[in-house]
């Protein structure tokens, strides 16, 4: 939502009216209620005003200023008379934005875009419950509604990505070229640096910059999870990748590093490099040589090849499959573990990708793995709270 509303501000700042109309408008519709819901309304309101058209400042609501006396004056020669200004075309009233959430919700649903109709049809009996298309539609809403939960396993609402199932297994795929999608991810501080990371959508990719995980909200069950995607890396293409965490305890994770050059074995005067594509498990207790309580990491498998080259796309997919794991960067796997020397394996997992002091793009990432029931629930209440 706030790429949308980002999107809407800059469009309006070149006076592209039209797309930002469009982008504020996108941006109340896929807004959870409550803050994020009156921060778009009040962008596309403001938009709204300054649309050509709108009457100038000190106008009253419905009509123009009188004329001063300096107006009232006959042009002088050969000068045309000043057309009256346009008068401000009415906000739209409450019954019209029902009506109109009403219509793009019903399109939504006949489109298969399952998650967009269920939060439509939850606004329209959650804020508007006293709108005459409410009043006259409610059970065909109701039903809607209803018919929206059933198709989309009661998740649909959760995700502005694309969701599919295999068997009890979600697919979320992610084009990046609906800004909106990026509110299925959370950008994290996951590294011990000073420079922190940032993340954006920007001409249909995700860029990520500096040191950071982005990170899917949803949790999945531990036993076999799976992440691909495309990744073109900066200069230089290294400390970079994937990374599955544990979501009650994000400092236990497995880590699929791109041209490891950050993180050295062994400690103190006695560490050396690693480089190459490795596969890390972090965690208190993963490596037996770790002081109590402090979190160590254990390389579980690491090759050279194939180098991934800057400013080129290639293809990666990382998996966890109860205590294995898996790297393959262009067709070639590299296997290695997902537990540490003691043995512990994750409890559940959040997917993410990763800049650690470097700059990629990420494109076309799926996510499969058996969601969370518990995260499921919460996420649940908070999305769509019990209407007051």
């Amino acid at each position: 939502m706030d790429d949308l509303l980002r999107q809407a501000r800059n469009a309006a700042d070149r006076k592209d009216w039209r797309t930002a109309l469009e982008a504020a408008t996108r941006a109340v519709a896929s807004a959870a209620p409550g803050d994020a819901l009156d921060r778009a309304r009040e962008e596309e309101s403001r938009i709204r005003s300054l649309m050509p058209g709108a009457a100038p400042g000190g106008a009253p609501a419905g009509g123009t200023k009188p004329p001063s006396p300096a107006e009232k004056k006959p042009a002088g020669p050969g000068k045309p008379p000043e057309a009256p200004p346009e008068k401000k075309p009415a906000a739209p009233s409450r019954d019209d934005e029902a009506s109109e959430l009403f219509r793009s919700s019903r399109e939504a649903m006949e489109a298969g875009r399952i998650g967009d109709a269920e939060r439509g049809f939850y606004r329209l009996l959650a804020e508007h419950g006293e709108a005459k298309i409410v009043r006259d539609y409610g059970v065909e809403v109701r039903q809607r509604l209803a018919d929206a939960l059933k198709k989309g396993r009661g998740v649909a609402g959760l995700f502005h990505g694309g969701l599919q199932f295999k068997g009890n297994r979600a697919v979320l795929t992610y084009e990046f070229e609906d800004p909106a999608e990026a509110g299925d991810w959370e950008t994290v501080a996951t590294f011990a640096v000073p420079q922190k990371g940032v993340f954006r959508v920007e001409g249909g990719e995700l860029v990520g910059e500096g040191a950071a995980s982005f990170m899917t909200r949803a949790c999945f069950r531990s036993e076999s999870v799976t992440m691909s995607f495309r990744i073109r890396p900066g200069i230089p293409a290294r400390d970079m990748g994937a990374m599955m965490a544990e979501p009650r305890d994000l400092a236990n994770h497995l880590l699929f590093t791109i041209g490891n050059e950050y993180f050295k074995l062994g400690k103190g005067s006695g560490a050396y490099a690693q480089p190459g594509n490795v596969i890390f498990v972090f965690g208190k207790g993963m490596w037996r040589d770790t002081d109590a309580g402090m979190v160590g990491f254990v390389r579980t498998a690491f090759a050279d090849d194939p180098r991934v080259p800057p400013r080129k796309w290639s293809e990666v997919e990382v998996v966890k499959d109860k205590d294995k794991a898996r790297f393959t960067i262009e067709g070639r796997a590299l296997n290695g573990r997902s537990v540490g020397d003691n043995r512990y394996e994750i409890t559940g997992v959040r997917a993410a990708l990763f800049v650690l002091l470097s700059d990629a793009a990420f494109d076309e990432v799926t996510v499969e793995g058996e969601l969370d029931p518990e995260w499921v629930r919460a996420e649940r209440e908070r999305v769509f709270p019990e209407p007051r």
